[in-house]
């Protein structure tokens, strides 16, 4: 068996050539973090992929890892609202105006064939950090979300994509009451 994952970078567990454990590709669904494989990497029980799917559909064929929960990536927006924070920087939680509605982590989109709710599919499950575009549908139509205050709560993915505002500030994010991607966006756009 490899090595468990939090004792190696995510590169070792993937190869482009063959190996002793088989090509890249079945490396990617027996040896990775994935779903039935093995480590210490917390998954959606749920959230599965075809071997044909990693294969065929998914960006980077599994190279960068499989991702079921993710961060929200406007956490690293600037005050401004259209550019990133520059790295190490990250609000903290005291300067968020509404850890109960603000967006920690969220169930994300995985399969590219299952779960289709933008227009970019294939990148389902590839990164880390997303926004409302790649909420999950897998839990009947929509997933968790967990809140700063710590707090988690269900919604539908109808609704969390619901009515995108049309600035491209906000990413398209929806004006809801109850959730807050862009902390920035939202404080000038509420």
């Amino acid at each position: 068996l490899p090595p468990l994952v939090a004792e190696q970078t995510l590169a070792t567990y993937y190869a482009v050539s063959s190996t002793a454990r088989g090509t890249a590709n079945s490396k990617t669904t027996l040896y990775l973090p994935f779903p039935g494989g093995k480590g210490p990497i917390w998954e959606c029980p749920s959230a599965s992929m075809t071997l044909h799917t990693v294969n065929t559909i998914l960006a980077g064929n599994g190279k960068y890892g499989f991702f079921s929960y993710d961060m929200n990536i406007d956490l690293k927006r600037q005050a401004n609202g259209t550019s990133a924070m520059p790295y190490p920087s990250m609000p903290t939680i005291t300067s968020l105006r509404h850890p109960s509605e603000t967006v920690c982590l969220f169930d994300c989109v995985f399969d590219p064939v299952t779960e289709v709710v933008n227009s970019s599919p294939q990148y389902n499950s590839v990164n880390p950090a997303n926004r409302q575009n790649s909420f999950a549908s897998r839990h009947d139509k929509g997933g968790n979300i967990v809140f700063f205050d710590g707090h988690s709560h269900y919604f539908k993915t109808s609704y969390i994509q619901s009515n995108p505002s049309i600035s491209n500030n906000g990413e398209g994010e929806p004006l809801l009451p109850d959730v807050i991607w862009d902390p920035p966006y939202r404080l000038n756009n509420n």
